[in-house]
């Protein structure tokens, strides 16, 4: 697709087009006994929509990139998303008045994995479509589970409140509100699942200065002078211009600094000569006072 603000506008405008005019306007093509100056002269239909389907879809530049991030999105829908999450986007109350049925099957099709949560007759599904797509889509088959403002008369009187929704199309405009609601509320909740790739991955992009003509400098959210406080284990992890490098060997001796005599009278005199100051693991401090010594060294790359 080559303009999809163009597109966007264009769904968007379905909303707001009259649609009883044009339908009786078709209507009247197909069957001349509905014309104006037909005789005798039928009723115009009762336009009404059986299945209403409202979807937000969000498009993927490669499938590689959906097919990493779409099984962290399955399982955390699976795992975290229970009976009160299912009411909740579909704009229901989680209260014990509830006597419903709520269903969250996992069905595996051809064009993709479907995540769906059904309570009663209407539900909302998540699903990859064609490989690219990541679509969250609401499906109303019952609207009289929802309410929408409107005027009715009572006992010969015009009244205005919330009552049910109706079928036809004169509530369609309430119909995307709230399926639109839903979808949003569904996005949101999938929006907390983390990316479980190296950090390097994120960082060494942001990392590298951007000239479009102008120069911008790299953000360099972990620089090289701050890496050699990291542990082993997550420096290793970041490669790249603009990151560092964790290598093994002696201590650097411009890093090294005396410990307090206090600290050191603690400690053997070969101990205490060697022993430079490094970051304390305060997962394991306890009340006495220790010293880590740092079996390594980070070097810029």
């Amino acid at each position: 697709m080559a303009d999809w603000p163009r597109a966007q506008a264009l769904m968007d405008r379905l909303v707001t087009l009259p649609w009883a005019e044009l339908l009786n306007r078709w209507a009247q093509a197909v069957n001349p006994g509905l014309a104006a100056r037909a005789r005798p002269r039928l009723r115009s239909y009762y336009w009404t929509v059986r299945q209403g389907e409202y979807a937000r879809a969000g498009m993927f530049r490669r499938p590689q990139a959906l097919a990493e991030v779409y099984p962290a999105l399955c399982r955390h829908a699976l795992e975290q998303f229970s009976s009160p999450q299912g009411l909740r986007f579909l704009g229901r109350r989680t209260n014990p008045r509830f006597n419903g049925e709520i269903c969250s099957p996992y069905p595996r099709r051809g064009e993709g994995v479907c995540v769906k949560h059904r309570v009663e007759e209407n539900s909302i599904k998540r699903y990859d479509k064609q490989g690219s797509l990541l679509r969250v889509e609401t499906t109303l088959n019952h609207p009289s589970r929802f309410r929408v403002d409107r005027g009715v008369r009572r006992k010969g009187r015009k009244v205005k409140g919330w009552y049910p929704l109706r079928k036809g199309i004169v509530d369609l405009r309430r119909r995307v509100q709230l399926s639109r609601g839903a979808n949003a509320r569904d996005w949101q909740a999938l929006a907390v699942v983390g990316d479980s790739q190296p950090a390097h991955r994120l960082l060494d992009p942001v990392s590298q200065p951007v000239k479009t003509p102008r120069r911008y400098r790299a953000l360099q959210p972990i620089p090289p002078n701050r890496a050699v406080c990291l542990p082993p284990s997550c420096a290793e992890n970041f490669t790249g211009k603009g990151s560092a490098t964790a290598t093994c060997g002696p201590p650097s001796p411009r890093r090294r600094k005396p410990i307090p005599a206090s600290a050191a009278a603690l400690l053997p005199t070969s101990l205490a000569n060697s022993a430079c100051c490094a970051p304390m693991d305060l997962s394991t401090a306890s009340d006495e006072p220790t010293i880590t010594v740092p079996r390594t060294k980070a070097n810029s790359s």
